[in-house]
């Protein structure tokens, strides 16, 4: 019985922690490098799991990660921490 107790905390704490990150759409990573000056923008991931982890930070709710052309004319990796409510993106170098 408490095993089962143990693994319903730990689901249940996974499915708190990615569940926000599946609201946020690419769209915004997008509008956020493109005003940063960014073009030619591809997105190749997206993670909602253990961001904290990943290099973003324990307020971020998703993470993508993206190949684009920076202002400079190069093309680069990088990624975009944002959160579902009331938080800016980060932009971040890989």
């Amino acid at each position: 019985m408490q095993l089962l107790i143990y693994v319903i905390i730990i689901v249940v704490c996974l499915f708190l922690d990615g569940c926000p990150g599946q609201f946020v759409k690419n769209d915004r990573a997008i509008k956020s490098l493109e005003t940063q000056g960014f073009s030619d923008i591809t997105i190749t991931d997206k993670s909602t799991y253990f961001l904290s982890l990943k290099g973003c930070g324990s307020g971020d709710s998703a993470k993508f990660d993206v190949i684009a052309t920076n202002p400079a004319g190069k093309k680069v990796k990088l990624y975009v921490c944002t959160a579902w409510l009331f938080k800016g993106s980060t932009i971040r170098t890989d």
